[in-house]
């Protein structure tokens, strides 16, 4: 969470395995759930992880926390990811948004201006950065500009920096630079094997 409270991930196990079920499932069924850990509280005792929110998806990915008990995330139905919306007071869940034509595989959201920051595929195998405000009605949409050398099987899974000015990417090992515009912009860094990146809030 943005207060850094509670670490917010997504779990899978059997569904029977789960203490506070929400529905019935067999014991075949695999469920997934966003799980919180609170830190403050395992200050004095060890904790067990709370389960927010249970669902029988193909995946459950990239869990994040907005305030007041409500979490976004992707979730895997019908060969294409969703962004979904979960209220933990009111346990309602809502589809934020999705595309019949485009394949969604990374999402951010920028705590700063309250939007979302979703990362696609076309059919033409583009990568595509979209703005959605925080009730998933989009903002801008365009296609990321690859710059000569950059393979377009690359994926771009890119996170805002702490101003939300623009995005940062790591992709084929190399740190980038990515405006809302789709300009694309390599980064020089000591070090060539990234994985992935966040930066420091200062």
């Amino acid at each position: 969470t943005h207060d850094g409270r509670e670490l917010v991930f997504a779990a899978k196990q059997d569904c029977d395995e789960l203490s506070n079920k929400q529905t019935k499932h067999t014991a075949e069924q695999i469920c997934w759930s966003i799980t919180t850990l609170d830190f403050a509280q395992t200050l004095s005792a060890p904790q067990q992880p709370d389960f927010r929110y249970l669902c029988q998806a193909d995946r459950l990915e990239n869990p994040k926390a907005l305030s007041n008990h409500q979490y976004v995330f992707l979730q895997y139905e019908d060969g294409r990811y969703q962004l979904k919306h979960y209220d933990d007071l009111s346990k309602s869940l809502t589809r934020l948004y999705s595309s019949e034509q485009n394949y969604i595989y990374h999402f951010d959201y920028d705590v700063k201006h309250k939007r979302f920051a979703v990362i696609s595929r076309d059919n033409n195998f583009n990568n595509l950065v979209e703005l959605l405000d925080q009730n998933g009605q989009l903002l801008s949409h365009n296609k990321i500009r690859l710059t000569q050398g950059i393979s377009q099987n690359q994926n771009f899974p890119a996170n805002f920096e702490p101003e939300g000015e623009y995005l940062l990417a790591t992709s084929n090992n190399s740190l980038y630079k990515i405006e809302f515009n789709g300009q694309l912009q390599m980064i020089k860094t000591p070090e060539t094997n990234l994985v992935s990146v966040v930066k420091h809030p200062d």
